[in-house]
């Protein structure tokens, strides 16, 4: 089938787009109707263009312009993948087909990354990229309460959304991420970035980022992980330093605890998938969600709880 394959183009005029659904995704449980802002749009004479780019993903036209999503699961707990510098949604991929068995497992790239458009012309800030990742979820009927999970920079904009949007916010993961804690321009990426690019625009937005994130709310009071690389090929002094900011991270919420990933580098999720796993299920377990249904075929969860 034509939406099966992801081959076909969907476009909806008029009322007829209720007759629709916003995610035309092979995914588990029971599909949804499109949102009503959606409609409200269609009834006010939009047209809306849904282009699947393949049997996951959804390019999603928001005020912005075309924003790639990918819905997978259940219709479990919200878990929302953010990721770092200029990186794209299928880094995740070791990660997110374990946490689809128990949870709505949402990834989307942001703008001028992967198939999300236009790109940045100016520095990119966390508070506006939060904004707009809470009318993403919400164009995607995504109404509950989520957990974030932010690797590296993406871990600025992960705070920058619990801080807005406590209600909205179950839970944090934070993959050897970025904090507003750290020393300026201490931890800054050391690889070139090519003016004008994605990264370029993210990497000029982190000093500001900051700043706001310093002034603006507390974290709220919620389950909070922290999860550190033990290898970045970095001095002894770097590395010690890096950990003392890691824990000062964790304690920014009474629920936060930290983990150490032994033997990986930076990209925790590429090479101790696992670790990322089973710090997502604890979070998932301290909000409510009843691990049995992410057991993974022939094995008990690797869970621990957050007291572990």
């Amino acid at each position: 089938m034509a939406e099966k394959n992801g081959m076909r183009d969907i476009a909806v005029l008029g009322i007829d787009f209720a007759k629709h659904r916003i995610h035309p995704l092979p995914i588990k449980g029971p599909t949804r109707p499109c949102p009503r802002r959606c409609l409200a749009a269609i009834l006010a004479g939009a047209i809306v263009w849904l282009q699947p780019v393949n049997a996951d993903d959804l390019l999603l036209q928001t005020g912005e312009g075309l924003i790639s999503t990918r819905i997978e699961g259940t219709w479990g707990r919200p878990v929302v993948f953010i990721s770092g510098l200029g990186e794209e949604m299928e880094g995740w991929d070791r990660v997110a087909s374990s946490i689809a068995r128990c949870a709505l497992v949402v990834r989307y790239d942001r703008p001028g990354i992967g198939s999300s458009r236009p790109a940045p012309d100016a520095p990119v800030l966390a508070n506006d990229v939060a904004l707009q990742l809470r009318g993403i979820l919400a164009d995607l009927d995504v109404s509950a309460p989520v957990i974030l999970v932010a690797h590296s920079l993406g871990g600025l904009y992960a705070q920058a959304f619990a801080r807005l949007f406590p209600e909205h916010t179950a839970g944090l993961v934070l993959v050897d991420a970025s904090s507003p804690l750290e020393p300026e321009g201490a931890f800054v990426s050391t690889q070139p970035q090519t003016p004008g690019t994605p990264s370029a625009w993210e990497s000029a937005g982190i000093a500001e980022s900051v700043a706001a994130l310093k002034r603006g709310p507390d974290l709220p009071d919620v389950p909070l992980l922290v999860l550190v690389a033990t290898d970045h090929q970095d001095t002894a002094e770097r590395e010690a330093l890096w950990l003392e900011i890691q824990h000062r991270t964790a304690a920014l919420s009474p629920q936060g605890d930290l983990r150490m990933a032994q033997g990986s580098g930076h990209f925790i999720q590429e090479d101790r998938p696992e670790a990322v796993v089973a710090a997502i299920e604890a979070v998932l377990a301290a909000t409510g969600t009843d691990l049995g249904s992410c057991v993974r075929a022939g094995s008990p969860s690797s869970a621990r709880s957050m007291s572990d």
